[in-house]
């Protein structure tokens, strides 16, 4: 037997197939009516409609998520500079080194805010000068400022990871 030969008993095999499926389709579940086709296609397109609205929304949210995890961290770091902020006369000499580190951390901070929102990093840079001056007395005269800011800056992250869907 030739190539061709072979190659049309295949395909007409292959329709066989196809129509015997189609002929046992019928006789379990009868023939559809044309409008069991457009309650098909109905479902269909709610079902697509469905998956087109849900899948963005669940990227999103993990989008969200990943962020607010980062967002912690630049927190966590914030709350070890607060913890290891110089409370004393004695503390002086440490006082340039703790600037440079929470120079450190707010512009971090601030690029990742950044990176993330125009609203994020707005909501970073408020300032409230009155919220925290009773703990700011209580470090050296040259990182009271810096300091202030700081727990100024902690709070807006905390408040800006309380709401992320606001600011992300």
């Amino acid at each position: 037997m030739s190539r061709g030969r072979q190659v049309i008993r295949l395909v007409a095999g292959g329709y066989a197939l196809i129509d015997a499926i189609r002929r046992i389709w019928h006789v379990v579940f009868g023939r559809p009516q044309p409008i069991e086709w457009w309650l098909l296609g109905a479902d269909l397109a709610i079902v697509f409609l469905i998956i087109w609205l849900d899948v963005p929304e669940r990227f999103h949210r993990r989008r969200i998520n990943k962020r607010v995890v980062t967002l912690f961290e630049y927190i966590h770091r914030g709350q070890l500079l607060k913890a290891s902020s110089p409370h004393s006369l004695e503390d002086d000499k440490l006082v340039p080194s703790w600037l440079n580190a929470v120079k450190e951390w707010n512009a971090e901070s601030l690029h990742f805010l950044e990176s993330c929102s125009p609203q994020a990093r707005a909501a970073f840079l408020i300032s409230d000068e009155t919220a925290h001056t009773r703990e700011v007395s209580t470090v050296p005269l040259g990182a009271r400022w810096s300091y202030g800011a700081m727990l100024d800056r902690l709070d807006n992250m905390r408040k800006i990871a309380e709401n992320p869907d606001v600011y992300f």
